[in-house]
């Protein structure tokens, strides 16, 4: 009698155990992990509704011009203030483009100074920037930092001069950037690349 006892709890309690595991696997959603725990509620499947929102597919702007002006103007003159460019106007794009060829070898152009790019870059032995100091600067210099933003050399733009030659045979091979700083505004930067042979 004990051992018929015996088998029908152990019958009992594996019927009931195979039960439990069939229910969690029949019901969608459901793993063998969510046995026993309570289910979620109302409030905590709303805060998380946001998650089940389809993205889009792309992004479209109306105007990416403007974006594009907006983020030019951030990152060269520190300024984030949007200029609008009026593509109207034939003849004033036309001259625009024009005047864009003649100084798009240029670092930075104002009333005051005219700064040249850097050339030959990649450099080898050294570098060379052309400049025209015509109006009233106080402080013109040119400052090269490698790309941990160590400075590397700093070379003053004596208003009596019209080149600056940067010895770089020193220098390790690598990527550098030089910084043209205006009466103490940081005004233009781009990259040079030294190459030795």
């Amino acid at each position: 009698m004990v051992k018929s006892l015996q088998k029908y709890i152990l019958v009992l309690i594996s019927f009931t155990l195979l039960s439990n595991v069939v229910s969690a696997q029949v019901e969608k959603g459901k793993s063998r992990l969510d046995i026993g725990k309570k289910p979620t509620t109302k409030a905590s499947a709303q805060k998380l509704s946001f998650v089940s929102k389809p993205m889009p597919n792309e992004v479209k702007l109306d105007k990416p011009t403007v974006v594009n002006q907006y983020f030019r103007n951030a990152l060269l003159n520190g300024s984030s203030k949007p200029t609008t460019a009026k593509a109207d106007v034939v003849n004033a794009g036309s001259e625009k483009s024009m005047a864009n060829a003649e100084n798009a070898d240029k670092l930075f152009l104002n009333d005051k100074i005219s700064v040249s790019n850097i050339y030959p870059n990649p450099a080898n032995d050294f570098a060379v920037i052309d400049y025209q100091i015509t109006g009233h600067v106080n402080d013109a210099s040119m400052s090269f930092y490698n790309l941990l933003g160590n400075e590397v050399a700093n070379f003053e733009l004596d208003k009596n001069d019209r080149k600056l030659k940067v010895p770089t045979t020193n220098w390790d091979s690598g990527v550098y950037l030089y910084q043209l700083v205006i009466d103490g505004k940081k005004v233009a930067t781009k990259k040079l690349l030294v190459r030795h042979n």
